[in-house]
C-alpha cells in the first residue's frame, strides 16, 4: 500500500512511525510539497503586505480627493446666510438635529458624507496658520437645505 492510495487506513500514534507511512513516497512529491509550503508562506506574506499598503494608499486617496473636490465645498456660514441666520444659529440647528455633534463641530454618524474637514490657512499679522475648517460638501447642500427648507425655513430672496 502507497501514501497515493486513498483507501489507506489512517494510523493512530501508537501504530507506527512518520517514516512507516511516508517510505513509499517518492523524493519529487517531497520537494512539491515543500516547494507548495514555502510558495503558500511568500503568498500570504505579500497578500498581508498588500493589504497593509492598500490601507495605506486609501487614506492617501481620500485626503487628495477632499483636497481635489474642496472647491466645491461652501462655508457653514456661507450656508447659513443662504437661509438669513448667523453661523451659530446654523451650526446649534444642526446640533439640535443630531447632524453635528453636540461639544465638537464634527458631523455626527451617517452624516459624514455632508461635510468635509479641509486645512486651511489663514495669515495672523505677519504669520499664517493652518487650521481645520468644517465645510458643507454638495450632498450636504441638498441635504442641510431640504432639511431646513421642512422645517420652515427659507432662503433669502425666495418667498415666503
Amino acid at each position: 500500500m502507497t501514501a497515493h492510495d486513498t483507501n489507506m487506513p489512517l494510523k493512530s500514534a501508537g501504530e507506527g512511525s512518520l517514516f512507516e507511512v511516508i517510505k513509499d513516497v517518492d523524493v519529487d512529491v517531497l520537494d512539491l510539497i515543500d516547494h507548495v509550503a514555502t510558495s503558500t508562506r511568500i503568498a500570504v506574506r505579500q497578500a498581508r503586505n498588500a493589504k497593509a499598503q492598500l490601507t495605506d494608499y486609501q487614506s492617501k486617496a481620500e485626503k487628495y480627493d477632499r483636497y481635489l473636490n474642496s472647491s466645491n465645498l461652501i462655508t457653514r456660514e456661507s450656508m447659513a446666510k443662504k437661509f438669513g441666520m448667523t453661523q451659530h444659529t446654523f451650526d446649534r440647528i444642526l446640533r439640535d438635529n443630531n447632524v453635528l455633534c453636540k461639544d465638537r463641530r464634527l458631523a455626527r454618524k451617517g452624516f459624514e458624507h455632508w461635510f468635509a474637514v479641509v486645512h486651511e490657512e489663514i495669515q495672523m499679522g505677519r504669520h499664517s496658520k493652518w487650521v481645520e475648517v468644517l465645510k458643507v460638501t454638495p450632498a450636504g447642500l441638498d441635504g442641510i437645505g431640504d432639511m431646513l427648507t421642512n422645517m420652515g425655513y427659507r432662503t433669502v430672496g425666495e418667498g415666503a
